[in-house]
């Protein structure tokens, strides 16, 4: 007799230690994530339901949970048993939980808001489903034979909230977008839901109550990515205020509740930049580790490019290239790397502060605002009001793809700036927040910086700042919190000032971190080699006389803004890569 719970060995379950399958008439399941460090795939069923869990759940409704994967299975099926698929709204974590019903024949695939763990399916109406949680699974399955996907191109160049996040580079192969619960059947796949941030309730509260909260809601955020470790983590510690919040945070949790963990601090320093490393040592001074620096140089960016071999990318990235140089980095240990991304994000403000006042009717403090901004900026106060509340009000929300920022338009061919106007597709956000809270909300939930890298997890990436519990409270925040005109970040400031060195919560901003690739451009003759074999001109995206213009521009260092041109060439060499794959 075989327990709830356990791993099952029989006619209809073939489960490794890596690896299950489920098969019946049209449901094929294949969930193997060996490339997740501290991975976990379970499963728990009843005559009802099969329920597959891959990855870290955090907490349900407040409650922690640690423990064996399979326990967590059980808890997920008898969540599912007594309130339906609904109820996955109130898991929190990094998984794809899978839900089978078994005698409907539906499958349902739950993908963890703002997770970096993929969730990706195989459906080609009344041909076999096929899912995993990579890419590198799916695309290696005998049912599937890979073929390059068009519209990607269109997607992959368009603003995050403007773009189909469903598609992945591979026809018939899609994203469960993060927060997405997907409903699949054998002639359908419909969105059953999307998890979205839900604003709290703070008033009443003072201001000592508030900095309180959010002290708690942050620890419990980085405890829990402290759990699930083998005893080392590794945090990324730019020296900003965000990477060394986590770290101060994460120290006084080890020494307080006496955690069996090792914290390393990494900084990369790119020379010829901002040198952020003495606000780096200042914090790893005052926590009393060690700080190790690695030292990027320029010229071993593109060192490891070779277009006449593969890549083991399974989607254009700039990974490709830069400081997670895929064939350096997959030989190293795999580690934990917990980070401060998302920071920016839900801390900062937006600029549509002034109008979000005035939304909510706080006429005379929005007043107040624009005429320090008048007075700050030396601006006339009418302008002030024309750009920062009439001009908002009077863009109406625009369907259809945008350019992403920082790239070129007459780098492209007319007639893929034609497809690109006749693509209609747009997230179905709520617009009934303010417009400052809807702002946030949007570039939280449809950030592609979240999208995990699939076919390459030699690193398990943890964001504390990322856990849907800290983002819900941030959006609820007056915005007082989060800035001022000579200052942000307020209440991270203020809520853990006491566990941070003066010279970090003194901060306003950093400097760039971002390194520069020009010199190996020079050195290698690549720019010559990836025009000569440029996919991009040969299917007719851009146009070869302007791309080659502003690669010599990149090239010898005169690009003012060469973000756009790096996404370009990250999707250029990909597909010289992949050429195999264009039909």
């Amino acid at each position: 007799m075989v327990e709830e719970g356990d791993l099952l060995l029989g006619q209809n379950f073939n489960i490794g230690s890596k690896m299950f399958n489920y098969r019946d008439s049209h449901i094929l399941l294949t969930v193997k994530q060996p490339d997740f460090h501290i991975s976990k795939s379970a499963i728990a069923y009843s005559e009802q339901y099969i329920i597959a869990v891959d990855g870290l759940i955090y907490e349900i409704d407040g409650t922690e949970l640690t423990g064996a994967a399979t326990n967590i299975a059980s808890i997920i099926l008898k969540l599912i048993e007594n309130g339906g698929i609904e109820t996955l709204k109130r898991v929190n974590g990094d998984f794809v939980i899978t839900v089978i019903k078994r005698k409907e024949q539906v499958l349902y695939l739950y993908r963890s808001p703002l997770g970096v763990r993929p969730a990706v399916y195989f459906w080609e109406r009344g041909s076999e489903v096929i899912w995993s949680s990579s890419l590198n699974q799916l695309v290696k399955h005998p049912v599937v034979v890979p073929t390059f996907n068009y519209d990607y191109i269109i997607d992959y160049f368009t603003t995050p909230t403007r773009t189909n996040l469903k598609n992945t580079p591979y026809n018939n192969i899609f994203h469960v977008i993060p927060g997405e619960c997907v409903k699949i059947d054998v002639s359908n796949v419909i969105s059953e839901f999307i998890k979205k941030p839900e604003l709290i309730s703070l008033s009443g509260r003072d201001n000592n109550s508030i900095l309180e909260h959010f002290r708690d809601t942050f620890f419990k955020c980085v405890e829990s990515r402290l759990n699930n470790s083998n005893g080392e983590i590794s945090i990324a510690l730019s020296g900003g205020i965000d990477s060394s919040a986590i770290a101060c945070a994460a120290q006084r949790i080890i020494e307080d509740k006496g955690k069996d963990i090792k914290l390393t601090l990494n900084h990369i320093l790119h020379p010829g930049e901002g040198n952020e490393l003495p606000y780096a040592q200042e914090v790893a001074n005052k926590l009393g580790l060690e700080l190790n620096v690695t030292l990027v140089e320029s010229t071993g960016m593109f060192e490891d490019i070779d277009l006449n071999q593969g890549t083991l990318l399974l989607e254009p990235s700039d990974a490709i290239f830069g400081s997670l140089n895929v064939k350096r980095t997959s030989n190293e240990k795999a580690i934990i790397n917990m980070t401060g991304m998302g920071g920016d994000q839900i801390l900062s403000g937006n600029p549509h502060y002034i109008l979000g006042l005035i939304q909510r009717k706080q006429y005379s403090k929005s007043f107040k605002v624009m005429r320090e901004v008048s007075k700050e900026y030396q601006q006339n106060l009418l302008y002030v009001m024309f750009t920062t509340v009439l001009k908002p009000l009077l863009n109406k929300p625009s369907y259809g793809h945008e350019l992403m920022f920082g790239m070129n338009y007459q780098l492209f061919t007319p007639s893929f700036m034609q497809k690109l106007k006749n693509s209609s597709f747009r997230f179905d956000v709520s617009t009934s927040l303010p417009t400052d809270t809807q702002y946030d909300v949007e570039r939280i939930i449809w950030n592609e910086q979240w999208v995990g890298l699939d076919g390459f997890h030699v690193c398990n990436e943890r964001h504390p700042f990322l856990d849907m519990r800290l983002i819900e409270l941030c959006l609820s925040l007056p915005y007082n919190y989060k800035q001022t005109l000579r200052n942000n970040k307020i209440i991270l400031k203020e809520a853990l000032k006491d566990i941070m060195p003066p010279a970090i919560y003194h901060r306003i901003g950093k400097s760039p971190h971002y390194g520069s690739i020009n010199e190996t451009l020079i050195r290698s003759n690549l720019l010559e080699e990836i025009l000569k074999k440029s996919m991009l001109i040969k299917l007719n995206v851009v146009d070869p006389t302007k791309y080659k213009e502003l690669l010599g521009y990149f090239t010898y260092g005169s690009l003012q803004d060469p973000v756009g041109i790096l996404r370009v060439l990250a999707i250029d060499i990909w597909l010289i890569m992949n050429s195999n794959l264009i039909t």
